[in-house]
Protein backbone atom coordinates (compact mmCIF):
# COMPACT_ATOMS: atom_id res chain seq x y z
CA UNK A 1 0.00 0.00 0.00
CA UNK A 2 1.34 3.42 -0.77
CA UNK A 3 2.82 5.07 2.29
CA UNK A 4 0.80 8.24 1.89
CA UNK A 5 -2.41 6.31 2.45
CA UNK A 6 -1.00 4.59 5.50
CA UNK A 7 -0.62 7.98 7.15
CA UNK A 8 -4.37 7.94 7.61
CA UNK A 9 -4.37 4.68 9.56
CA UNK A 10 -4.77 6.59 12.78
CA UNK A 11 -7.16 9.15 11.33
CA UNK A 12 -6.87 12.90 11.32
CA UNK A 13 -6.14 14.83 14.43
CA UNK A 14 -5.68 18.39 13.29
CA UNK A 15 -2.70 20.58 12.63
CA UNK A 16 0.24 22.35 14.11
CA UNK A 17 0.10 25.58 12.13
CA UNK A 18 3.13 27.84 12.06
CA UNK A 19 2.55 31.46 13.01
CA UNK A 20 2.89 32.90 9.50
CA UNK A 21 2.16 30.61 6.57
CA UNK A 22 2.00 31.87 2.99
CA UNK A 23 -1.24 31.46 1.04
CA UNK A 24 0.38 28.62 -0.95
CA UNK A 25 1.41 26.84 2.25
CA UNK A 26 -2.10 27.23 3.63
CA UNK A 27 -3.52 25.71 0.45
CA UNK A 28 -1.16 22.73 0.62
CA UNK A 29 -2.03 22.24 4.30
CA UNK A 30 -5.76 22.17 3.47
CA UNK A 31 -5.13 19.58 0.72
CA UNK A 32 -3.11 17.39 3.11
CA UNK A 33 -5.70 17.66 5.88
CA UNK A 34 -8.50 16.90 3.42
CA UNK A 35 -6.70 13.82 2.12
CA UNK A 36 -6.16 12.40 5.59
CA UNK A 37 -9.79 13.11 6.54
CA UNK A 38 -11.01 11.51 3.31
CA UNK A 39 -9.01 8.31 3.85
CA UNK A 40 -10.12 8.08 7.48
CA UNK A 41 -13.74 8.54 6.41
CA UNK A 42 -13.67 6.16 3.42
CA UNK A 43 -14.39 9.11 1.11
CA UNK A 44 -12.54 7.64 -1.84
CA UNK A 45 -13.56 10.23 -4.45
CA UNK A 46 -12.33 13.02 -2.19
CA UNK A 47 -9.07 11.15 -1.49
CA UNK A 48 -8.44 10.60 -5.19
CA UNK A 49 -9.21 14.24 -6.00
CA UNK A 50 -6.46 15.25 -3.54
CA UNK A 51 -3.85 12.82 -4.91
CA UNK A 52 -1.41 13.30 -7.78
CA UNK A 53 -2.01 11.41 -11.02
CA UNK A 54 0.91 9.12 -10.21
CA UNK A 55 -0.45 8.31 -6.73
CA UNK A 56 -3.86 7.59 -8.26
CA UNK A 57 -2.21 5.18 -10.71
CA UNK A 58 -0.29 3.58 -7.83
CA UNK A 59 -3.55 2.96 -5.94
CA UNK A 60 -4.99 1.25 -9.03
CA UNK A 61 -1.83 -0.84 -9.40
CA UNK A 62 -2.05 -1.81 -5.71
CA UNK A 63 -5.64 -2.99 -6.20
CA UNK A 64 -4.69 -5.02 -9.27
CA UNK A 65 -1.74 -6.60 -7.44
CA UNK A 66 -4.25 -7.71 -4.83
CA UNK A 67 -6.48 -9.39 -7.40
CA UNK A 68 -9.01 -6.61 -7.94
CA UNK A 69 -9.99 -5.09 -11.25
CA UNK A 70 -9.94 -1.30 -10.92
CA UNK A 71 -10.82 1.14 -13.66
CA UNK A 72 -10.21 4.28 -11.59
CA UNK A 73 -8.65 5.47 -8.38
CA UNK A 74 -12.06 5.40 -6.68
CA UNK A 75 -12.87 1.85 -7.81
CA UNK A 76 -9.39 0.80 -6.68
CA UNK A 77 -9.98 2.16 -3.17
CA UNK A 78 -13.40 0.49 -3.09
CA UNK A 79 -11.86 -2.82 -4.14
CA UNK A 80 -9.11 -2.52 -1.54
CA UNK A 81 -11.74 -1.75 1.09
CA UNK A 82 -13.78 -4.84 0.11
CA UNK A 83 -10.64 -6.92 0.48
CA UNK A 84 -9.96 -5.41 3.90
CA UNK A 85 -6.79 -3.70 2.68
CA UNK A 86 -7.89 -0.05 2.52
CA UNK A 87 -6.81 1.99 5.49
CA UNK A 88 -9.10 4.07 7.63
CA UNK A 89 -9.28 5.13 11.20
CA UNK A 90 -10.52 7.40 13.89
CA UNK A 91 -9.59 10.98 14.56
CA UNK A 92 -6.65 11.43 16.88
CA UNK A 93 -3.09 10.60 15.90
CA UNK A 94 -2.22 12.32 12.60
CA UNK A 95 -1.18 15.95 12.48
CA UNK A 96 0.08 18.07 9.62
CA UNK A 97 3.23 19.87 10.75
CA UNK A 98 5.41 22.24 8.75
CA UNK A 99 4.63 22.93 5.11
CA UNK A 100 7.25 24.47 2.83
CA UNK A 101 6.61 25.46 -0.80
CA UNK A 102 9.34 25.80 -3.43
CA UNK A 103 7.93 26.44 -6.88
CA UNK A 104 5.66 23.56 -7.89
CA UNK A 105 6.74 21.22 -5.07
CA UNK A 106 5.86 21.40 -1.39
CA UNK A 107 7.28 19.44 1.52
CA UNK A 108 4.66 18.36 4.05
CA UNK A 109 5.63 17.16 7.51
CA UNK A 110 3.16 14.54 8.72
CA UNK A 111 3.23 13.64 12.40
CA UNK A 112 1.88 10.16 13.11
CA UNK A 113 1.63 9.35 16.80
CA UNK A 114 4.49 11.79 17.44
CA UNK A 115 6.77 10.45 14.72
CA UNK A 116 7.56 12.80 11.81
CA UNK A 117 7.29 11.64 8.19
CA UNK A 118 7.95 13.68 5.07
CA UNK A 119 5.47 13.70 2.24
CA UNK A 120 5.11 16.02 -0.72
CA UNK A 121 2.58 17.93 -2.75
CA UNK A 122 3.03 18.83 -6.39
CA UNK A 123 1.21 21.34 -8.54
CA UNK A 124 -0.64 19.55 -11.34
CA UNK A 125 -2.64 21.61 -13.83
CA UNK A 126 -2.58 24.53 -11.40
CA UNK A 127 -3.82 22.55 -8.37
CA UNK A 128 -1.91 21.10 -5.42
CA UNK A 129 -2.03 17.30 -5.18
CA UNK A 130 -0.46 15.03 -2.59
CA UNK A 131 2.46 12.89 -3.68
CA UNK A 132 5.07 10.71 -2.06
CA UNK A 133 8.04 12.08 -3.91
CA UNK A 134 8.99 15.36 -5.52
CA UNK A 135 7.96 14.09 -8.95
CA UNK A 136 4.38 13.29 -7.94
CA UNK A 137 4.71 9.55 -7.55
CA UNK A 138 5.00 7.16 -4.68
CA UNK A 139 8.71 6.79 -4.83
Amino acid sequence: MIALASLALAGCGGTQKPAAASPEEQTVRRVAEGYVEAIAGHQWARACASASAQVQADVQREAEQNGARATSCVSAWQALERKGIAVAGTASSVRIGDVSVRGDVATVEVLVMGSAHTSYAVREHGQWKLAEDRRGGSG
